[in-house]
């Protein structure tokens, strides 16, 4: 039977709208005459693509009259009356198993095999069915209406001829409920960052020379569907046609002059209603850094306040190698900038550190679960921002809530306190990978160390340490819960903490004890450079930007959000980095080694947290294939390792095991401050907390120790008192 008569018996028999696509060569290569062609015996074979789908038998005969080895293909969706389950390979396989496990299992229909999986044929259900790649679950698209499939005889690329499958039978069944709701659900939610539409007040402030900008980050041989929707945003936004010819020139897929007049054209009519805010948003995606304009939302500070904003907003650290490496504030890459920008254009008190800790925190639990390093590292985080009371530390927080609620990510946004361990497992069974906001984090550690506290905070603070560890396996949980209730189980748990504290209050609730039992080391902790930035005049607060909620909303996983499926993450590696990779761990294991009778536990974390950060700006940059670069690990080392010093000087300076070691270190510590002298009014003034008893015996102590000298001028005072001074002794 040829091709022309199996189609015409599919359009008799099952009602089926069919049309040629182009084939596969003998030697490999796609029958349109493309050198390497990226969908190779996948792609239409007729002058008007979907629009040539027929079930008229002469139709049909005329279309496949050529002498090419074409492929025949169905449109799908209410045309054909069928919609299109696409299971691919083996990890397709492990999404739907893990569906039917939770619902019930397909009723036999009509299914072919694929050159890698197979395609599950339901009657359509009659409503509209959108086309999704990876949305329903990992690696399970949906053919529906204005999609199309591949069916037996065709040739795949790989060799393999399609072929019914016949122990599922030849009659087409009805989907069941469970599926319906999900792709209907699947309906509601609103399309990834390169189907959305935009508000156009806001996108026609963008000049020729700015879209010229934003594609060059955009790949020319990107999918299909971004190169459509590329063309359509500039038809929509009345850019010349030109625009979009150059760009795609730059591709491979490029077919001339003649097919991008074609496609133009047909733009008239523009049903999706992708606009330009689909083209900045794929430019976000890929690291394009939008420059400013005083008339646009994201920067109506003005173009002189934003000039400004982020002077002197650099930090300077080093690489584990000695190698000095510098954070700029005002040229962090991608998404992660644009989205810092965001926050402190916004904020009255502008925090960078804490703008940024709180991002990438977000992201972390944004993309948990779904990639890993070569060394199964993922991308759970806990971070602490420090800063002065009232000195914006809040502002980071609302920022991110607000952009997460705008992107419809509110999955991943857990709760703002602790109550108890049992309670945050549960909440992570329900949303396995999210952030928890937590105010004043310093009274939380203070509740969790305090030896006679409560015993549902110490569950809690061992539930947080060992989350940390167990981010890549199940966690078993029920020795925290009732034990009249069945054990919590979650696979993969990717917890993400974000604290904001005053630096008092943070060291104030912490111990020696802390650094060997590994609370410290697992949090990445920053104290802001200024304490109380001065308030800056004129600035109101602004929601997100339309293109960044929808840069965001590009970040949304096809995932189902349960704690109980065991995701299979996508490889995050850093390719010809192995060797730094591997200098930072003996880099680590050295620093505690040296310090193993201080603080030396404060490094135990240090290359994991590094690879953390580094993978959160590798995938931000890029979902499909992350791969961590050298810029990438330069960024995160400088973050990690700022941390770590910082934590060293805060040991130092701060931590106690007993309220008198206290009292001596803030002693110390106040003299200091002081360029190693202090009146002794002074000193009462600065540590006030104390009564005359406590502050008498650390002096005491102090001098005892060596650590300190008493002064005393030679200048009394009218009532015949000397001036009392405190001064560090030389070591």
């Amino acid at each position: 039977m040829s091709l022309a008569d199996r189609a015409i018996s599919y359009s008799q028999d099952l009602g089926f709208a069919v049309f040629p696509t182009h084939g596969t060569n003998p030697d490999g290569t796609c029958t349109c005459g493309l050198k390497d062609c990226p969908n190779t015996g996948k792609h239409p074979a007729t002058q008007n693509g979907l629009k040539d789908a027929t079930k008229d038998e002469n139709r049909i005969a005329n279309l496949f009259a050529s002498s090419r080895p074409y492929n025949l293909a169905v449109c799908t969706g209410a045309i054909s009356n069928i919609f299109v389950l696409d299971v691919d390979g083996m990890e397709g396989e492990a999404s739907l198993a893990a569906l039917i496990q939770q619902n019930t299992p397909l009723p036999k229909t009509l299914t072919s095999l694929t050159g890698r999986g197979r395609h599950i044929i339901f009657r359509h259900p009659g409503i509209k069915i959108k086309s999704s790649a990876s949305k329903l679950a990992n690696k399970l698209d949906i053919r529906g209406d204005g999609g199309y499939v591949i069916l037996p005889p065709s040739l795949h690329r790989s060799g393999v001829y399609y072929q019914w499958d016949e122990s599922s039978g030849w009659d087409i069944a009805d989907a069941p409920q469970w599926l319906i709701d999900l792709v209907k659900a699947d309906n509601e939610k609103p399309a990834p960052a390169a189907l959305l539409s935009y508000d156009p007040i806001f996108t026609e402030k963008w000049s020729s020379e700015d879209i010229e900008s934003a594609l060059t980050y955009i790949d020319p041989d990107s999918s299909y569907d971004d190169w459509i929707a590329i063309g359509m945003a500039l038809h929509s936004g009345h850019y010349p046609q030109a625009m979009w010819n150059n760009w795609s020139a730059k591709g491979s897929k490029y077919k001339g002059q003649k097919d991008i007049d074609f496609h133009w054209r047909s733009f008239r009519s523009n049903p999706s209603g992708i606009t330009m805010g689909t083209l900045i948003a794929l430019a976000l995606t890929q690291g394009w850094k939008p420059p400013y304009h005083a008339d646009t939302a994201l920067h109506d500070i003005g173009k002189e306040a934003a000039a400004n904003l982020f002077s002197n907003r650099t930090l300077t650290s080093k690489a584990s190698d000695g190698t000095q490496l510098t954070i700029d504030f005002d040229n962090l890459p991608g998404l992660i900038g644009q989205t810092v920008q965001w926050i402190l254009s916004n904020a009255q008190k502008p925090q960078p550190e804490l703008a940024l800790l709180n991002t990438i925190t977000a992201l972390g639990a944004v993309f948990g679960r779904r990639y890993r390093s070569p060394l199964d590292t993922r991308t759970n985080i806990y971070t602490v921002g420090l800063a002065g009371t009232a000195a914006g530390k809040n502002h980071s927080k609302k920022s991110i809530k607000s952009l997460m609620v705008e992107a419809q990510l509110t999955e991943h946004l857990g709760a703002e306190s602790i109550v108890s361990g049992s309670g945050m497992l549960t909440s992570l069974t329900k949303s396995p990978s999210h952030i928890m906001h937590l105010d004043e984090f310093g009274m939380v550690l203070e509740a969790i160390m305090d030896k006679r506290g409560a015993s549902h905070m110490k569950v809690a603070s061992k539930i947080i340490t060992e989350l940390y560890s167990n981010s890549s396996e199940k966690f078993y949980g029920g020795q925290y819960a009732d034990a009249k209730k069945d054990q919590i189980v979650i696979a993969s748990p990717n917890l993400c903490i974000f604290g904001i504290s005053t630096l008092e209050k943070y060291t104030g609730s912490l111990n020696r004890e802390a650094i060997a039992s590994g609370e410290l080391n697992r949090f990445i902790v920053y104290k802001a450079t200024h304490d109380n930035p001065v308030r800056r005049r004129g600035v109101t607060i602004q929601p997100p930007p339309d293109w960044l909620i929808g840069a965001w909303k590009g970040l949304k996983s096809g995932q189902i959000q349960n704690g109980l499926i065991e995701p299979t993450p996508i490889l995050c590696p850093w390719p010809d980095l192995q060797d730094r990779i591997d200098d930072m761990g003996d880099f680590e294991d050295l620093q505690i080694g040296k310090n193993r009778f201080s603080a030396g536990a404060l490094w135990g974390r240090y290359r994991e947290n590094v690879i953390k950060v580094a993978m959160i700006f590798a995938i931000t940059r890029n979902q499909i294939a992350p791969a961590i670069t050298s810029a990438d690990l330069d960024i995160a080392e400088a973050l990690v390792r700022q941390s770590v010093d910082f934590m060293l000087n805060m040991v130092n300076e701060h931590l106690a095991d007993s309220q008198h070691e206290k009292d001596c270190n803030d002693v110390i510590l106040s003299i200091k401050r002081k360029g190693g002298k202090i009146s002794k009014t002074e000193l009462c003034r600065t540590t006030q907390r104390m009564d005359t008893k406590q502050r008498d015996a650390a002096i005491l102590s102090l001098i005892n120790q060596d650590k300190i000298m008493v002064d005393a001028d030679n200048n009394q005072s009218g009532a015949g008192r000397r001036s009392v001074y405190y001064s560090l002794m030389a070591h």
